[in-house]
């Protein structure tokens, strides 16, 4: 991925932005899964899986594209108990290396090819998929292409089915101080890692966002690359995936921060899968999890309702 694709506006690519791999700094090491394999592509391309608790098997999606996995820790943890946790290292993260990143290697069809090949091999006939982020721009792919595969989406602080760069980037700028847009350009100017200025504009609690901010390290991507390749093309794709989402009749769960800058996105969701219910959490930006106790609580409550 990426660290230096700008938009009209200077800053990032907003999905590259929108997950801080907070608690993968925290913990500093790959997480031990109890279950730890491989499966193999349509391309052959061998990624990376890791299984924890038992149960309902349920398929995780992480941001970015093109970070790891690692921040969505708490959420399996909290969620092992009671479901089998399954988390896929999309191609260019973790374990899911790949010899070259290019349009061939990087493709919305590699990485939807990629969660049918756990499908299969799980053999399982539909999955539930939980995406965050750009996570639930894949989940949403996948079932546009898969929709007889799906069972059900829940999608946590996720995009539109089309483009929604504009207005998601502006929100972050919005919610900027001026000593925080100040230090964006200086870290961008010296190609360094400008998210971790512009972080504050994720959270509702600006002090949340700036106990976290400091703890942000390049090592939380992947292979440069991906996020360009496929931000490009899911943005030239929106008309179709619309279209195709049309088909898909499952259940569709929408977790959203009310204060999350791309929230706004539900109204799209809604319109292609009339069928999707919206939860909002008060008070919460785009990291429920990370904000104050009450908000992580709801949506961990949330979480479990939409997965019974």
């Amino acid at each position: 991925m990426t660290k230096t694709w700008q938009s009209k506006r200077g800053q990032q690519s907003p999905f590259m932005l929108c997950v801080l791999i907070f608690w993968y700094v925290l913990t500093a090491t790959y997480s031990s899964a109890q279950t730890d394999y491989f499966v193999t592509s349509k391309d052959a391309t061998k990624i990376h899986v890791r299984e924890f608790g038992t149960g309902k098997p349920i398929i995780f999606l992480a941001g970015g594209p093109g970070l790891h996995a690692e921040f969505l820790k708490p959420v399996w943890e909290n969620l092992a108990n009671q479901f089998r946790c399954i988390i896929i290292d999309q191609r260019g993260t973790g374990k899911s290396s790949v010899a070259k990143i290019d349009s061939i290697t990087i493709s919305l069809a590699n990485y939807v090819n990629d969660i049918e090949a756990l499908r299969r091999h799980l053999n399982e006939p539909k999955v539930i998929l939980i995406g965050h982020s750009w996570g639930g721009l894949l989940a949403m792919e996948y079932a546009s292409r898969h929709p007889h595969e799906t069972e059900k989406l829940i999608l946590v602080a996720s995009g539109g089915p089309t483009n929604f760069a504009d207005y998601y980037g502006d929100n972050i700028f919005s919610r900027l101080m001026p000593e925080d847009i100040e230090e964006e350009k200086k870290l961008r100017d010296a190609n360094e890692l400008s998210l971790k200025a512009i972080w504050p504009g994720f959270f509702y609690d600006r002090t949340r966002a700036l106990m976290t901010k400091q703890r942000m390290t390049k090592e939380m991507f992947g292979q440069d690359g991906i996020d360009p390749l496929l931000m490009k093309e899911y943005s030239v794709s929106g008309n179709e995936r619309l279209t195709l989402l049309k088909g898909y009749k499952g259940i569709v769960h929408v977790i959203q921060g009310r204060q999350d800058p791309v929230a706004q996105a539900f109204y799209e969701i809604k319109n292609s899968m009339s069928q999707s219910q919206i939860h909002f959490i008060e008070k919460c930006g785009h990291f429920p999890w990370l904000e104050t106790e009450e908000q992580s609580t709801q949506f961990f409550d949330l979480m479990r309702q939409c997965l019974k």
